[in-house]
Formats: structure tokens, C-alpha cells, sequence
């Protein structure tokens, strides 16, 4: 489906609200129609160029996130200080952002707290958080602005639990200290535990400083080339710890083990990480797991590897049994034992994680230890993909399109190619150019068919690569005959 023809004509016309609001179509996938980043791109920049603050923010997200458009950190920035200028306070956040950190400008932490100062007057929930954490370190020297403490009431008060969890630290009376909670920290997911489906793989604390999507990286104003962030967070992980958090004893693990704060040269660095492992911490658990299973950081041990798996694996994570199942499945690190692969890759899969539901769909669909069950495929495909794995929604696209365990129905097989494809996933962008091109199931439409070409193409998808070539070398009268 196609945006509505009076928003288009507006915005082919000019009027700056109309691309606004035809980007966002496109950006969000409204109205029936389809998401499509570059599209989003073109017009945030169309209204951008007009002076519109808010397009000027969005297109600058854009360019910082390589989104519809080429990675460009500079030209991000640049959008971002435009609509800074004209006090659109998102923008004013991220700007503080992007000089804490340096990305796409020089490092400049009074840049960074007079953006997070404006962005907390015109009422961002989390820039006095960040003020305080910055007076509190790398400003502290400077006595023209309010201190730490008083930014971080500024956040407490504001509902902020980290900042009051920081001032009951510094002892500032009718604020919670760790000591007064025995829940220790609030928790959230440590986003940077992954498997290799980029899904979280454990809890842990909030880490001072980092917004919402990126860590920071701002090193301190001594020069000494330790990231603040990282020492701040390795404190109070101590701290926590100290008092009996295993989210705690967890995370410095993963720090002392990632060698972030400096840590990397301590003799006992794993100690924490096993300390976790010990105490029942299923996260902990796996990544001793899997540290044994490829000799990173220890000896490798298969039976150490599958003893502290195996752990996490009955404590419930279902990372931990999906791990288990490949293991036995390959042979490489566990002895060969397709009983037990298929056991754990079901107990994954009945316990809801998306790659163990698709790869159990895969086993039904290939009849792989099991008889072949193409239907009953199509709804472990389904649950994975109801729960956003790209490749169980192509797979899902796929039974529809061939008709493989469900009726065949090009239109809903186009639906789930979509939300695949707009993943990154190649493959499917590649079938959804196929289906445009040869207007299978769909109108045909080359144009949108060489739009899905050259995204694949761009991720270097060697296949979508050929056919962006073939395309360009393309020349009708090549197949119209000699007349």
C-alpha cells in the first residue's frame, strides 16, 4: 500500500509538514504502508533543509545510525546542532551526548554539560542525572554551575532511582543507600551479554552514564585514559557486591574478563565471574560455560564446560539449553549425543527463546530426528517469528510462499519477508525483490524490486551483489528481439 496521494502530492510540492509526516510514515510502517528507511531518509531530509527542527533531529539520528542512509557521525552531529539551536530538546540531549563521547565532533565535556543543561531545562527526565555524574568527575573544578549533589537531587527528585541510590551512597540524609535495600541495585538487561542472535543473556545494574542506546566513552579530564564511565561502574559494582548482589559480583566479572576499567591485568580477574557461578547466578553459570567450552580466559574443559552449562541449564535459562543443544549436536566440544540435542533444543524451545523455537522448526521441517511435520514447523516458525527472530519470520514467509505446511498466500508470505527484510535480513530482501520483479503475488514494480536488490547489495550479500550488476548492465531491447 502506498501513503496517502494527498500527503505525497503536498510533499512532493514542498510543504515542509507533509514530508515530516510522509517520513514518518514511511519510518514506522503506518497507514498499511510498508517501512522503508531510505524513503524515511529522503524526506526527513527534504523537510530538514527547511529549517524544521524536528526533521533536522530525526535525520541526524539517521545519519548517526547509518539508517536509510550512509554512517555518518559528523553529518549526524551536524543535523543534531541545528535542531539543538532551535531548542528541540531530544536533540539537545543527544548532541551532550555526542561531545561526552566524541562521536562525529572533539571530545568537549563543558559542550556535553551545556547541551545536557539545556536539554534539562526544556524538561529531559534523564540530563540532570547525567550533569551530576559529570560534575561528580570530570567537571568538578568548575564552581559556575550548580554540584553534583544538587544536579543528582535535581534527577532523585525527579523519580531517577540511580541518582538516589548514588546520593544515600554520599550519605545525603532521605536517599537510599544499597545497604538500606536489600534487592540490592535495580535491575535491568546487561545489553551487552549476547548470543550470537544479538538477543540479552542476563541481568544486571545499571551502569552510571550511558544512555539509553549507546555506552558512553568520554576518558577522564586528567588524561589518565581510563574510561570514566567504566571506574564509576566498577565501584559501585564492588559495592554491591560487597554486600551480596550476585547481579553485582556478575558484572564486574564481565568487566575484570572484557578488560574494561583497567582491569585486565589483574591475576584473579575471574574470580568474580566464579563467585557469581558458585552463588547460583545462571548468566555467571553460562559464561563459565562457555569460557571452558573455547578456552578463553582458562584451559578449555569440556566437562567443566558442560558441568557449569548444564548448571545454568537446570537454574531455567534457556540460552544455556539452546547452547547445550548445538554443543552435542556438532560433536566438536561434548561428545556427539543427538538424544540429549534434541532434549535440550526442545526444553529452549518450550521455554519461549525465539532461536531454539526456530531451530526446533527447522528440525520438524527437515525431519531431522524426528518424522517430518511441515505444520507443526509452521508454528514453532510462527512463535519465533511472533517474537521478532528474523530468521524464523523469513522462514515463516517462506512455508507461505511455497505453500509448506500452511495454504500458500503470497500476501501474507510478503509479510513476514517484510518484517525479516527490515531487519537486515538479505535473504529476504532478496526474495521480496524476486516477488516485485516478477510481480509474484504483488504488483509488479522493478523499481521497488531494485530498492530491495541494492539494500542487500549493501550489507554485501554476494547474490544481491550480482543481480544490483546485472540490473545496471540491463537494457530492454536486449530481450526484445531484432523486430
Amino acid at each position: 500500500m502506498r501513503p496517502d496521494p494527498q500527503i505525497r502530492f503536498l510533499a512532493r510540492r514542498g510543504v515542509p509538514e507533509a514530508q515530516i509526516q510522509l517520513a514518518a510514515i514511511y519510518g514506522l510502517g503506518e497507514d498499511g504502508v510498508r517501512r522503508n528507511a531510505y524513503k524515511a531518509a529522503k524526506w526527513y531530509r527534504a523537510a530538514a533543509e527547511q529549517g524544521m527542527p524536528e526533521a533536522q533531529f530525526m535525520i541526524g539520528l539517521l545519519y548517526c545510525e547509518g539508517k536509510g542512509v550512509p554512517l555518518d557521525a559528523g553529518e549526524g552531529v551536524k543535523w543534531l546542532r541545528a535542531a539543538a539551536d532551535h531548542g528541540h530538546t531530544d536533540a539537545q540531549a543527544n548532541l551532550a551526548e555526542a561531545y561526552y563521547e566524541g562521536e562525529g565532533v572533539e571530545q568537549d565535556f563543558e559542550e556535553a554539560a551545556k547541551w545536557y543543561r539545556a536539554a534539562a531545562e526544556g524538561g529531559d527526565p534523564d540530563a540532570p542525572f547525567y550533569l551530576g555524574m559529570m560534575y561528580a568527575d570530570c567537571l568538578a573544578d568548575m564552581d559556575d554551575d550548580p554540584d553534583a549533589e544538587e544536579w543528582l537531587k535535581v534527577a532523585a527528585d525527579a523519580g531517577h532511582e540511580v541518582a538516589g541510590y548514588l546520593l544515600g551512597e554520599l550519605g545525603v540524609a532521605g536517599y537510599p543507600s544499597i545497604d538500606d535495600d536489600d534487592e540490592g541495585w535495580p535491575e535491568h538487561p546487561f545489553a551487552s551479554a549476547e548470543d550470537a542472535d544479538g538477543s540479552p543473556r542476563g541481568g544486571g545494574v545499571v551502569i552510571p552514564m550511558a544512555r539509553e542506546e549507546t555506552d558512553a566513552t568520554g576518558s577522564h579530564a586528567d588524561g589518565d585514559g581510563v574510561e570514566w564511565d567504566d571506574m564509576e561502574a566498577a565501584r559501585w559494582y564492588r559495592a554491591a557486591a560487597a554486600g551480596g548482589s550476585k547481579t553485582a559480583e556478575y558484572n564486574l566479572g564481565v568487566m575484570y574478563v572484557e578488560g574494561e576499567a583497567d582491569l585486565e591485568d589483574d591475576p584473579e580477574r575471574l574470580r568474580w565471574l566464579r563467585a557469581a557461578a558458585e552463588g547460583g547466578y545462571p548468566p555467571a553459570q553460562f559464561d563459565m560455560g562457555c569460557m571452558y567450552a573455547d578456552g578463553e580466559e582458562v584451559e578449555a574443559d569440556a566437562a567443566k564446560a558442560e558441568k557449569w552449562l548444564l548448571r545454568a541449564a537446570d537454574e531455567g535459562l534457556e540460552l544455556a539449553m539452546h547452547t547445550l543443544s548445538q554443543l552435542y549436536r556438532s560433536g566438536d566440544v561434548l561428545p556427539k549425543d543427538e538424544a540429549k540435542a534434541l532434549e535440550y533444543l526442545r526444553r529452549a524451545a518450550d521455554g519461549g527463546w525465539p532461536p531454539a523455537e526456530n531451530d526446533y522448526g527447522m528440525i520438524l521441517a527437515e525431519g531431522i530426528w524426528v518424522e517430518k511435520d511441515p505444520a507443526e514447523a509452521v508454528k514453532w516458525f510462527r512463535k519465533a517469528a511472533t517474537g521478532g527472530h528474523s530468521r524464523a519470520q523469513h522462514n515463516l514467509a517462506l512455508s507461505y510462499h511455497n505453500g509448506r505446511g500452511v495454504e500458500q498466500d503470497a500476501t501474507e508470505a510478503i509479510r513476514w519477508y517484510m518484517m525479516a527484510a527490515e531487519q537486515g535480513f538479505t535473504v529476504s530482501q532478496i526474495a521480496l525483490g524476486m516477488m516485485y520483479f516478477t510481480g509474484d503475488g504483488v504488483e509488479e514494480d522493478e523499481d521497488e524490486a531494485e530498492e530491495w536488490f541494492r539494500m542487500a547489495a549493501e550489507e554485501g550479500d554476494p547474490v544481491a551483489i550480482k543481480i544490483v550488476e546485472m540490473l545496471e548492465n540491463y537494457e530492454p531491447e536486449d530481450v526484445e528481439g531484432d523486430g
